[in-house]
This record gives C-alpha cells, sequence and structure tokens, in this order.
C-alpha cells in the first residue's frame, strides 16, 4: 500500500472514530478537509492549575500528502497538536501554518527547505540536500544537481550551497556548475578547470604565479609548453574562457587575432564609452563573452564602461571587421592616462562615434553621434 492510500485509510479510520464525539473540530486546510479530536487524557501543561487547555490532535490530509518526507512522517504519527481555540482562528501547527517554515524548524524541528527543487541554466533539476547550519537568512544548504553530480571530481557531495533567498531568487539560475555566468569556485575546483583545459591544449599546469591563488581576474598561470617553455602571463578567467595560454603557440596558431579552430563561434564585436578620472573616450573591442569582458575592465582599470552597442556574427567574420575598423581609425587612438591590461590600444577620441564606418556598423543614432559634437 502507498503511502497516500495509508494516509487516507487513517484518516477516515480516525474521523470514523472520533467525529461523534465531544471535543472534534472540523476545518478545511489547504482546500481539503481536516479535523483535530481530544484523545480524552491529554492537556497543555498550565502554571496556576493541574491542566491547561485539552491537546488536540490534528490530522491533516494536506500534510500527509506534503512535497516534504519529514512533514509527512509527522502528521502520519499523528505528531501535530493545538488548541481548538486556536484551530479556530486559522492558527495551524502543521505544514499549512501561516508561517510554515518558521513553525515546522521551531516547534517541530523540520526544516521544510530540504528537498525543495529548482531547473538549472542546463535543464537539470538542483535540489536541496541539507543544512551546514546558521541561523535566520544566514542558514546554508548544500546543493546538488543531477547534471553536475555526473562530475563527482569536479563537483563532490557539499560542493554546491546557498542560501534560501538566493536559491528562491527566480531572477538568477542556481548557483551551480550549469550556471553560464558567474559560479562560486574553490581553489581546488579552478585547478581542476584549468588541468582539463591545459590538457586540451598540450600543456601542463605549474601551478599559480607567484605561488598564490586569490580570485581568477587577479591570478595569473605558470604554465608550461613542451615547444616553447615556461609562460606566467595568462589571467585564470582568460584561460577559463578559452583565451591566452602559450603566446608563441597562439601566435604561430593565429591571424590578427583570429582563433583557429573557433572560425564560426558566435562573437561579440563591442562600443564601450568610458568616463572617469576627468576623462572621456570609446573603446571598441571582440570577446567571446561580451558580459564577463566588461567586467574584467571595470576590475582592473579606474574607469566606468558603458556598454553603447554590440554585434554578434561569427569569430572569423567580427575578427576580420575588428581588425578592418581599428586600421580605419588609427589616427583617432586615445591614449588613457591609467593603461590596463586588457586592450586600452583600442581606445579611441569621442569623434570615433561620428567615423561613417563606426555609425553603419554599430547601428548608431544621431543622438549619440550629437553628443559628441
Amino acid at each position: 500500500m502507498s503511502m497516500i492510500s495509508e494516509s487516507k485509510a487513517l484518516y477516515n479510520k480516525l474521523k470514523l472514530q472520533y467525529e461523534d464525539t465531544e471535543d472534534y473540530y472540523s476545518y478545511t486546510s489547504r482546500g481539503k478537509a481536516a479535523f483535530a479530536f481530544w484523545d480524552g487524557v491529554s492537556y497543555y501543561p498550565s502554571n496556576f492549575r493541574e491542566h491547561g487547555h485539552k491537546m488536540l490532535t490534528v490530522v491533516c490530509p494536506s500534510c500527509m500528502e506534503d512535497t516534504n518526507t519529514q512533514v509527512v512522517e509527522k502528521a502520519v504519527s499523528l505528531g501535530f497538536h493545538s488548541t481548538i481555540y486556536r484551530l479556530e482562528k486559522s492558527i495551524f501547527p502543521c505544514g499549512c501554518s501561516k508561517v510554515r517554515g518558521k513553525t515546522l524548524l521551531q516547534h517541530h524541528g523540520i526544516d521544510d527547505f530540504i528537498g525543495e527543487q529548482r531547473d538549472s541554466a542546463l535543464g537539470g533539476v538542483v535540489t536541496v540536500k541539507e543544512c551546514l547550519g546558521g541561523k535566520g537568512n544566514k542558514r546554508k544548504y548544500i546543493l546538488e544537481c543531477d547534471l553536475c553530480a555526473l562530475d563527482e571530481e569536479l563537483w563532490p557531495y557539499g560542493s554546491l550551497t546557498t542560501t534560501k533567498s538566493n536559491f528562491q531568487n527566480k531572477d538568477r539560475p542556481v548557483n551551480c556548475g550549469c550556471n553560464p555566468s558567474k559560479v562560486l569556485c574553490s581553489e581546488e575546483q579552478i585547478a581542476i578547470k584549468v588541468k582539463r583545459l591545459c590538457q586540451e591544449k598540450g600543456l601542463e599546469f605549474k601551478g599559480w604565479t607567484g605561488g598564490k591563488y586569490t580570485t581568477t581576474n587577479k591570478t595569473a598561470l605558470l604554465l608550461y609548453c613542451p615547444k616553447h617553455g615556461m609562460s606566467d602571463n595568462t589571467r585564470v578567467d582568460k584561460f577559463l574562457i578559452r583565451e591566452g595560454g602559450c603566446k608563441p603557440c597562439a601566435q604561430e596558431s593565429s591571424s590578427y587575432g583570429l582563433y583557429k579552430g573557433r572560425e564560426q563561434e558566435e562573437d561579440n564585436l563591442y562600443l564601450l564609452k568610458v568616463v572617469g578620472c576627468g576623462e572621456s573616450f570609446y573603446k571598441m573591442g571582440r570577446t567571446f563573452n561580451l558580459k564577463n569582458r566588461i567586467y574584467q575592465h571595470g576590475q582592473h582599470s579606474p574607469y566606468s564602461f558603458t556598454l553603447v552597442s554590440a554585434i554578434q556574427k561569427p569569430h572569423e567574420v567580427i575578427s576580420a571587421l575588428e581588425v578592418q575598423l581599428l586600421d580605419l581609425t588609427y589616427n583617432l587612438w586615445y591614449k588613457p592616462v591609467y593603461g590596463w591590461a586588457g586592450g586600452y590600444n583600442e581606445c579611441r577620441l569621442n569623434s570615433f562615434v561620428n567615423h561613417p564606418e563606426i555609425i553603419n556598423t554599430f547601428n548608431l543614432n544621431k543622438g549619440e553621434q550629437n553628443e559628441q559634437n
């Protein structure tokens, strides 16, 4: 017999047994008929008399079919109790409480957040498995994504954690390996990713430049190329989006920034407005990951970057177009007071946006042009 069938049988048995007694109270909870009965002996303790209010046993079919197995077990074992006065005010002691999570956790030790699920960014299912501790909004939970869990080396059990508020925020993907934007990884997980990529590129990972890992955008890699030897000028974040590595190898395998083998991948040619430190200018560039690239510029310079326009086309088209536009506008080159790693040689004067080729390429309107006049 299934759990639901057992629950229905228990409900019907108790109803038949107690519905004609004096201390029987029926009500509706979550759209289903529920009831409470007194066993004739149980009281709540009182400080000023031998017995307090009668302790009614709550029989709630909604909780007997709850998605949380702990709630079901509690309901089936008749572990929810209350008084008739509280039930008449619709103050329920079970999973039907208006403050469900608080009621279950404080009075029954049941964390109803455990077992909750969401879809991952790649279509997997992420499940809340257990609580790591903490109070209130700082309670942390272990997650398990059925897709990430297939890679036990990179995503061992316990490596994905979250808070309840972050997990239930529908405006952002769940923070698992399926998240295409930002995933919080440990140093060990970053090292695993780097080693796998090194294997693809025929390189050896020799550690972090300076011997210490901080963050992906502030740590460079020590890479050994069997053909060209050691290199230490590639940041982790760039390497993880398949950029950088052994510079001589890159120069041999590419032509004017063209990455061979990636010609048909979608690439972005972007135009940024740059302000700060009393300066104002534009920067053009290309990247496979636009959001991440803009973030990198902001992290490695004192300027603010605003996306004006961007176009997406195959990498081989974007690469050639970038070279063409940079050559055409070389006379408009602008040298920022504070240079930064990331292509400040692609910076241009404000009049850059009045150039016919730039207007046509980025489909700029008159307002954007006149603003610079």
